[in-house]
C-alpha cells in the first residue's frame, strides 16, 4: 500500500457522520493501526446522507400529521395542554445530537467498514422506532380528549383568612398614660383598653360643674321670692296700717257728730276724713307688697335664669364627654391584634392606639375560576379547611362582580379559563373561629 494514497470516508448510517479523510488510520508509520490525534467525527451534508427509503429526514419530523391534528381539534385548555405535552415529548425524541470534537480512543485493531446489510439493518431499526412512537402518541391524545370532554365537579379553591380589624382611637390628643392590654391578649366586652392624660379636661369639667350649680341657685332664688323675715316685716307693717285705719275711723265718726252740731269747723271734719282714707289706702298698699314678696321674680327673669341653667348643663355634658373620651374600652369581646403606641408617647387626635379583631369579623377570601363562579350564590354553605384544625362550616357572603384578570382582547375560551373571581365567606359559629389568624392559607370546597 502507498503511504500518501487518499482514503475513503467511513459513513455511519445511524448518526449520519463521516470520518475526515485526513484523520485516517496511519498505514506507514511507527504505530500502525492507531487513529491519528486529529481524528474526529464530522456531520456530513444532506447530499451525502444515507437513509432507507420511506424514512423522513431529521429536519422534517414525523409529527407533522399530529400537529395538523391539534390545529383541527380546536383551542380548548385540554387540547392546548395535550399539544404542549406532545411537542415536548417529540422534541426530546427527535433532538439532533450535538457533535463535539473528541479524540477517538485507540483500538488494537482497525475497525472494518460496515457492509451493505448492516447499513440496511440499522436504517430499518431507526425507521421502526420512529413509527412505533405514533400509536403511543395517538393513545395519549385520546385520553386527553376524553378528559377534556368530561368536566368534573369543582373540588376546592385556594384562599386565605382575613380579618376586619377594629381600630380604637381617641378623638382628643394627649399623652398615653396607661395601656391596660397587651398584644395577643383576649379582652371581654367593656374591658378598659387605654387612658390618655386628662388633667385639662378634668379642670374644665370642674369649672362647668360649678357654673351649673350657680345657675341653678339663681333660678331657685328667683322662684322663692323674699326671705321669711322680710315677709314678716311686711305683715307687721300691714297690721299697724290696719290699727291706724281703725283709729282714724273712730275719730272720723266723732268729728262728724261735732260737725253736725256746729261745734267744729268744716276744716277739722275734712282733716279727720282724709286721715281715715289715707290709713285705708296704706292697708291696701301693704297687702299688695306682702303678696308680691311671696311671688318671687318676674316671669321673664325666671325664663332667663332657666336658659342659663340649660347652657351650663350643656357645657357640663361636653366636659364630661371629653373626660370619657380620654379612656377607651372594648365594645365587645375581641382579640388584641396589635398595640400601636407605648406608655409615655404622645398620641395625636384620631390615631388608633389598639387594633382589635372580634371573632365575627374573621372571613375567608378565595378565588374561583370562571367556570365555577356561575354556580355560586350568596348564602351557599362551604367547608373551610385550615392546616392543623378540623374543617369549619362557612357561608358565602360576597361575590365580586369583577374578575381579577382582564385580557386586553375580547374573551374567548382560552382567556376565559384564566379569569378568577373573588369570593368571601364568613363563619356562622364565631366560637369555633375565634382561634383563627388572618393570613393563614385555607382550602374552600362546596359543602356536601
Amino acid at each position: 500500500m502507498l503511504k500518501n494514497a487518499p482514503l475513503k470516508h467511513t459513513i455511519d448510517p445511524v448518526t449520519s457522520t463521516r470520518i475526515a479523510p485526513n484523520a485516517a488510520r496511519e498505514v506507514a508509520g511507527s504505530n500502525p493501526g492507531r487513529l491519528s490525534p486529529r481524528a474526529r467525527l464530522e456531520p456530513i451534508s444532506e447530499p451525502h446522507r444515507t437513509r432507507a427509503p420511506g424514512i423522513r429526514p431529521r429536519s422534517e419530523p414525523a409529527a407533522h400529521d399530529a400537529t395538523n391534528f391539534f390545529r383541527a381539534a380546536g383551542s380548548s385548555p385540554a387540547i392546548s395542554a395535550a399539544r404542549s405535552v406532545a411537542t415536548r415529548v417529540w422534541a426530546g425524541r427527535t433532538r439532533r445530537p450535538v457533535h463535539r470534537k473528541r479524540v477517538a480512543q485507540p483500538s488494537p485493531k482497525p475497525r472494518p467498514p460496515l457492509s451493505a446489510l448492516e447499513v440496511s439493518v440499522r436504517a430499518a431499526s431507526s425507521h421502526f422506532m420512529r413509527r412505533s412512537f405514533l400509536p403511543i402518541l395517538a393513545a395519549a391524545l385520546v385520553v386527553l380528549l376524553v378528559a377534556a370532554c368530561s368536566r368534573p365537579a369543582p373540588h376546592g379553591w385556594q384562599g386565605y383568612l382575613e380579618g376586619e380589624f377594629v381600630y380604637v382611637a381617641s378623638p382628643l390628643a394627649g399623652r398615653l398614660d396607661t395601656l391596660a392590654v397587651a398584644k395577643g391578649a383576649r379582652v371581654a366586652a367593656a374591658a378598659p383598653l387605654f387612658t390618655l392624660e386628662r388633667a385639662h379636661e378634668l379642670a374644665a369639667q370642674q369649672q362647668a360643674a360649678d357654673q351649673l350649680r350657680a345657675a341653678q341657685a339663681r333660678l331657685a332664688d328667683l322662684k322663692k321670692g323674699s326671705r321669711p323675715s322680710e315677709l314678716a316685716a311686711f305683715a307687721s307693717r300691714l297690721a299697724q296700717a290696719r290699727s291706724a285705719a281703725e283709729l282714724s275711723q273712730l275719730d272720723l265718726a266723732r268729728q262728724a257728730e261735732l260737725f253736725k252740731t256746729k261745734v267744729i269747723s268744716a276744716a277739722d271734719f275734712d282733716r279727720a276724713r282724709l286721715t281715715h282714707e289715707g290709713h285705708t289706702r296704706a292697708i291696701d298698699e301693704l297687702s299688695a307688697q306682702l303678696a308680691t314678696a311671696g311671688l318671687g321674680a318676674r316671669v321673664d327673669a325666671v325664663a332667663a335664669a332657666e336658659s342659663d341653667v340649660q347652657a351650663a348643663t350643656a357645657a357640663k355634658e361636653r366636659t364630661d364627654w371629653s373626660v370619657a373620651q380620654k379612656s377607651q374600652s372594648a365594645l365587645r369581646a375581641a382579640l388584641v391584634y396589635d398595640t400601636l403606641y407605648r406608655e409615655g408617647e404622645f398620641v395625636a387626635a384620631g390615631l388608633p392606639v389598639v387594633a382589635l379583631l372580634p371573632p365575627e369579623n374573621l372571613k375567608v377570601r378565595f378565588y374561583v375560576p370562571e367556570a365555577d363562579f356561575a354556580a355560586l350564590q350568596a348564602g351557599d354553605p362551604v367547608t373551610v379547611s385550615v392546616t392543623g384544625r378540623p374543617p369549619l362550616a362557612g357561608r358565602v357572603s360576597y361575590l365580586s362582580p369583577k374578575p381579577e384578570f382582564t385580557p386586553p382582547v375580547l374573551y374567548n375560551r382560552e382567556n376565559r379559563a384564566k379569569l378568577v373571581f373573588l369570593v368571601e365567606a364568613t363563619f356562622p359559629d364565631t366560637t369555633a373561629a375565634r382561634d383563627l389568624h388572618p393570613g393563614q392559607p385555607a382550602d374552600v370546597a362546596p359543602a356536601k
